[in-house]
């Protein structure tokens, strides 16, 4: 699976643009390879976690921070709050993304917001197939702010903000 990424316009003397075979995303007119670092996974069946978060190699970009969340077949992330905002555009598969109390489904194309510190967790309600996310945050701005908070959000690290409820 894969989005295409193309320019709106061909310039003369330019080759076109192609598909490319893997995640791409637009910056600064040229594409970047979705597939950067990766930040964090955990699997826990007894609370069917079972999720990976990377992120998107965007050297230039100092206040967002986006990530490719890949959640599998009938599993969720973990149930967690942050000091950062996300903004959460679902790039392949449905599922439901709970904010505070309240759970809402999505499909392949929308968009959910969560605001800081809110408890937010997202299911993949497919059996079979995975679920993938881009969370555009600014935790890069936040954490310039407030230090590298990050670890105390992430359940297999024992952390603070973190819940075994699902």
């Amino acid at each position: 699976t894969h989005i295409e990424t193309r320019h709106s316009t061909h310039r003369p003397g330019r080759s076109a643009p192609t598909p490319r075979n893997r995640f791409l995303t637009q910056g600064l007119g040229h594409a970047h390879r979705v597939g950067g670092e990766s930040l964090y996974s955990n699997r826990n069946d007894r609370l069917n976690i079972d999720f990976s978060v990377q992120r998107a190699a965007f050297p230039e970009a100092q206040t967002v921070d986006p990530r490719i969340i890949e959640i599998a077949p009938g599993s969720c992330n973990e149930r967690h709050k942050h000091a950062h905002e996300s903004i959460f555009f679902v790039l392949e598969g449905r599922g439901e993304v709970m904010v505070g109390e309240n759970w809402n489904s999505v499909k392949k194309g929308d968009l959910a917001f969560v605001p800081r510190w809110i408890m937010h967790q997202t299911r993949n309600t497919s059996e079979k197939n995975p679920m993938r996310i881009l969370a555009v945050t600014d935790f890069g701005f936040t954490s310039a702010i407030l230090g590298n908070y990050d670890k105390r959000t992430r359940l297999a690290l024992a952390g603070s903000d973190a819940s075994v409820e699902n």
